[in-house]
């Protein structure tokens, strides 16, 4: 122990009396912190000499090493702006002041220490020399590690002797993060956007720092003229998410950029903060190929796109290889066959294209129909591939084919429709078509007239009937031309002759059902001998005796008025010929013992005609102008007869 050399009074009254000390000097060895008692006896001096008149006292003590030192009032911690916290951002550096006492008597060097109960303060220690009876203030600067979360925290300053603690005092602080933010992306929805599109991306952004507060976000970009930006929420706790949903419309194709600005600040300050990101996108166009016919109906078939096929693809700026079917079925009887492209690429269906921006192609196409015209009877057709709306030539198909044999083939037309007069046709649809004919059979209606010793016969009509078809006729409207001599006709039957066989009918409506082959029906006339009116019936005979002798035939001319059948009048002598003229003026001309059919050419007529045909043994006569003339005569013939007679 020291103290100051010589006397000293000490402070305070002392009754009857002074208070002395006497210096005194610890040596060592020193235990540090070892009590003793000090034991002290005061005696009276008198005239120089002490006296017994003594008093004794005692006085405890501490042994040190050093000169105690406290710490005066509470340490404080100082931002740089010099401001006194206690709130402390983290990964910041602050000073902490500290005012220490030395209460000892000599000057002393002591060290400073900080600590703190969290582990987020990091400090240096420091040494400070505080004189004997003086104090001393000591800045110790001070770091705050960072953190996430606020933490409350207590920072502890030792003051340290000769390596022995002085003193030490406490403060409580609040660890903050170090600023709210910085904020850092998480995701990004896409980064490939289309031209011409609204397209939504959606950002995720997390709260590295502490609470952001008051968050605002803008954006540009040099793909798009407007970016709209949309923050989920003003308001982030450290650690939590912030959505972004970012509105625009790319107007440039290729690479871009968009630049998101995040503003925003914090409870424990005035300060902004703003943090800034860049997205990289890629902004694709639109390729589309359309496929339509001529006339603007769509046809159903891909194109091809650098080989992928599809009629739409959003791609980058660059060169494209398109290419189309050259031809599209529809069915087996439609197509569409390529014709060009729009935009002047030509008739090639593969074309090669630049693509800087929104890019519509077309290929058109002819709508074509299959036609297939044919005719089995000739070998004739036309087929292929028509376009729609073209015409074509049908093939030259003969009106009918006949087999001389009674029978023949009828073109009748095409089964598509067209009339057998139809030459040219319109191609609007598939056609399918071949040419009908029908197969025809020869009916033939003739007369047989038998009797008189002889049969003749005549062929009344000759008629074409379809296969299968039927046929009938009225014999009595098929009555021979000379009906009216002196031996009338009277029907007797019809002979129906077929290939197959013949078969008789009495009736005289004579019916076919079913034709399948040539046909001939035999009207058979009989002469009817009762009816035979002689002279006295109304017969007037004009008796023109031409005689010839020996190799002169003799001619006689009768008028026939009603009878049916007429005999020869005249000479018996061979060659004699007999020439009859009917009152209708029809002449026949028979041998002996014939009979003489009288048939008019036309049907139930019985009036004079040019050309009438009639049939004299196995030949036959035609009745010309001349005879006419002579029929005339033959009126005037008889007027001479009944003069004379």
């Amino acid at each position: 122990m020291s103290g100051p050399s010589g006397t000293q009074e000490y402070s305070g009254v002392i009754p009857g009396g002074y208070a002395y000390y006497v210096p005194f000097e610890i040596v060592p060895p020193i235990y540090n912190g070892a009590t003793y008692t000090a034991q002290v006896t005061a005696c009276l001096v008198v005239n120089n000499a002490i006296t017994p008149d003594c008093v004794s006292g005692s006085a405890n003590y501490v042994e040190e090493d050093h000169p105690p030192a406290t710490i005066v009032g509470t340490p404080y911690i100082v931002n740089s702006n010099n401001q006194e916290v206690t709130a402390l951002p983290s990964n910041n550096t602050y000073r902490l002041v500290v005012s220490i006492e030395n209460t000892g008597y000599i000057s002393y060097t002591y060290t400073v220490e900080v600590s703190d109960s969290a582990g987020l303060i990091s400090a240096q220690p420091m040494q400070v020399t505080v004189p004997a009876q003086g104090e001393a203030t000591i800045n110790v600067p001070i770091y705050v590690k960072p953190s996430n979360n606020p933490i409350s925290d207590t920072i502890t300053v030792s003051v340290y002797g000769d390596g022995y603690l002085d003193n030490s005092a406490s403060i409580g602080i609040n660890v903050l993060p170090s600023r709210p933010g910085p904020f850092t992306i998480v995701s990004v929805s896409t980064t490939i956007l289309h031209e011409g599109e609204q397209n939504v991306i959606t950002i995720t952004l997390q709260n590295t720092g502490y609470t952001a507060s008051n968050i605002e976000v803008t954006a540009v970009s040099n793909i798009a003229s407007n970016v709209y930006a949309v923050p989920s929420t003003t308001q982030v706790d450290s650690g939590g998410d912030l959505t972004v949903t970012l509105y625009l419309t790319p107007t440039t194709a290729g690479n871009g950029v968009i630049t998101l600005g995040l503003t925003y600040s914090w409870p424990f300050g005035s300060g902004v903060f703003i943090d800034t990101f860049k997205i990289n996108v890629t902004v694709l166009t639109q390729l589309t190929v359309n496929l339509v016919s001529v006339d603007g109906t769509p046809v159903n078939a891909l194109a091809s796109i650098n080989g992928q096929e599809t009629n739409s693809l959003w791609v980058t700026p660059g060169t494209y290889v398109i290419s189309v079917p050259g031809t599209v079925s529809i069915s087996n009887d439609e197509q569409y066959v390529f014709d060009y492209w729009s935009n002047g690429y030509g008739t090639s269906t593969t074309i090669t294209v630049n693509v800087n921006g929104p890019t519509t192609l077309t290929a058109y196409y002819i709508k074509e129909y299959y036609v297939s015209i044919t005719d089995p009877v000739t070998g004739k057709s036309v087929s292929g591939w028509f376009n729609k709306g073209s015409t074509v030539n049908l093939p030259s198909i003969p009106p009918s084919i006949s087999y001389n044999n009674g029978s023949r083939l009828v073109f009748q037309g095409w089964s598509c429709g067209y009339p057998a007069s139809t030459t040219v046709i319109t191609v609007n649809s598939p056609i399918n078509c071949m040419a009908q004919w029908v197969m025809q059979y020869q009916v033939i209606v003739e007369d047989v007239i038998s009797g008189l010793g002889s049969s003749t016969t005549i062929t009344e009509g000759t008629y074409w009937v379809d296969k299968g078809g039927s046929f009938s006729i009225n014999a009595l409207n098929y009555k021979p031309n000379n009906s009216n001599p002196i031996i009338p006709l009277a029907y007797s039957h019809a002979v129906i002759q077929t290939s197959t066989g013949s078969s008789t009918t009495s009736s005289s409506v004579v019916s076919l059902s079913s034709i399948n082959g040539p046909t001939t029906i035999e009207l058979v006339w009989n002469y009817n001998l009762v009816n035979v009116i002689g002279l006295g019936a109304g017969v007037a005979l004009l008796g023109l005796g031409i005689a010839y002798r020996d190799k002169v035939r003799y001619v006689t001319t009768m008028i026939i008025r009603r009878a049916t059948t007429m005999v020869r009048r005249g000479g018996s002598e061979p060659g004699t010929a007999v020439r009859g003229v009917a009152e209708d003026g029809t002449r026949v001309y028979a041998q002996s013992s014939e009979e003489l059919p009288v048939r008019p050419i036309e049907e139930g007529t019985r009036v004079r005609q040019e050309g009438t045909v009639v049939r004299s043994g196995e030949s036959t006569v035609v009745r010309t102008n001349e005879e006419k003339e002579d029929a005339e005569s033959s009126g005037q013939q008889k007027e001479e007869t009944k003069d004379k007679g």
